[in-house]
């Protein structure tokens, strides 16, 4: 029920332990932000708003709540709460820093409530379906998109259950952690991809892999199509892996190509083998939500509202004049070796590995992503705009954290 993404019950305001919650599940913050729970419970009562919601959109909007380790701007906003697509930082509010975990859960609540409680013709999206209530209405304000809210809808559900908000959550699943993929292969999500692709060939409407079922007669979900693949991919290794738990997904397929590119995925497209990502939005502009498929090797199964689609893998002749990138997340391509270890200070015994997705380049030299080495290191690092000359340039930082 796209039009009702939480009940008014579940809404509203209710008693309940989100520092023990947060204990229980064995949640990072816990121990590093301890006062996690205790902004979720004030913020949200001085709102009229249950906890439970604000801990879920923190988790989907930064995986908050489970990731291992947070980087600055994870930290610095955790509700994406003044995060433009255009990549401006909304730095004050209403004559307040909007900086920090604890402004940005406050910030946010603050206008969640304004746009529950008062619907702004001005404001409110036409996603093409009535929106049956005032908070289902302020979550698409905050972020209009399907796909968006569908994830809200899943962690929800996943973590509280169906239940109206009551005193207890109804029994659900335990996230996990920074839960990583380590066994998967690309080889394993082609498979996934072309089975999913020909369940909707013989006729099927949906169609359960390792555990993930697929909606194939869904029409443009093409960003959860991925999710998915790669889900069951990781869960034929790994049962307990929570779907969710990729850092490069996004509300829609062209913020996830962004996310893809930032975080050092992006590949040749001479090295992009069956299994990858590949992103389809040259000549799209953010306003379309982007599009996003598996990479097949001569055709790429997605999800498509494209003459009524659905589910179905098209030839990559048909689709080239859109490919904007291709993306290697999983081993078995760009690079077969194991993680990349870091001995500090200098106790090899001690070393630590991180996975720092490395590969090796076109021109030979190996790579890898800065920001867990950097973060396994005790370490802070930040991207900064520089002035180099007449170009406006982006460097990494690093400094004690």
């Amino acid at each position: 029920m796209p039009g009702q993404v939480v009940s008014v019950e579940q809404w509203r305001y209710h008693e309940w332990d989100a520092v023990g919650w947060l204990q229980e599940i064995g949640s990072p913050r816990a121990a590093d932000t301890p006062q996690l729970g205790v902004w979720c419970n004030t913020h949200g009562q001085a709102n009229g708003m249950d906890p439970r919601i604000l801990l879920t959109m923190l988790e989907k909007e930064q995986s908050f709540v489970t990731r291992g380790q947070l980087s600055a701007h994870r930290r610095d906003w955790a509700m994406g709460f003044g995060v433009y697509p255009d990549g401006t930082h909304l730095l004050t509010w209403r004559g307040e820093p909007n900086v920090g975990p604890e402004q940005q859960i406050r910030h946010a609540a603050i206008r969640l409530r304004e746009l529950a409680n008062y619907a702004d013709p001005h404001l409110t999206p036409n996603m093409g379906f009535p929106l049956e209530n005032g908070p289902t209405r302020a979550l698409y304000t905050y972020n209009p998109s399907v796909a968006g809210n569908y994830n809200f809808w899943v962690i929800y559900h996943r973590w509280f259950g169906d239940g109206g908000g009551t005193a207890e959550p109804a029994p659900a699943t335990q996230p996990t952690a920074d839960p990583k993929p380590p066994r998967a292969t690309k080889s394993d999500v082609a498979n996934v991809a072309h089975a999913a692709v020909e369940a909707h060939r013989a006729g099927r409407r949906t169609v359960t892999l390792h555990g993930v079922t697929f909606d194939l007669a869904a029409l443009g979900w093409c960003g959860r199509f991925v999710r998915q693949c790669y889900a069951a991919a990781v869960r034929q290794h790994d049962p307990g892996f929570d779907e969710f738990g990729f850092g490069w997904l996004a509300p829609d397929a062209w913020q996830a190509e962004i996310k893809l590119r930032a975080q050092g995925y992006e590949i040749p497209s001479s090295q992009a083998k069956p299994g990858d990502i590949v992103g389809l939005n040259r000549g799209l502009t953010a306003a379309s939500h982007g599009h996003i498929g598996i990479w097949l090797g001569d055709t790429i199964a997605e999800n498509t509202s494209r003459e009524g689609y659905g589910t179905v893998e098209t030839p990559v002749a048909t689709l080239a004049h859109r490919i904007s990138g291709h993306f290697s997340v999983l081993p078995g391509g760009k690079l077969d070796v194991p993680g990349v270890a870091v001995v500090y200070p200098s106790d090899i015994e001690h070393a630590q590995r991180v996975d720092c997705n490395p590969y090796i380049g076109t021109d030979g030299r190996m790579y890898a992503q800065v920001a867990p080495l950097v973060a396994a290191l005790g370490k802070a690092g930040q991207y900064r705009e520089v002035t180099m000359g007449e170009r406006r340039v982006k460097r990494y930082y690093v400094q004690d954290a």
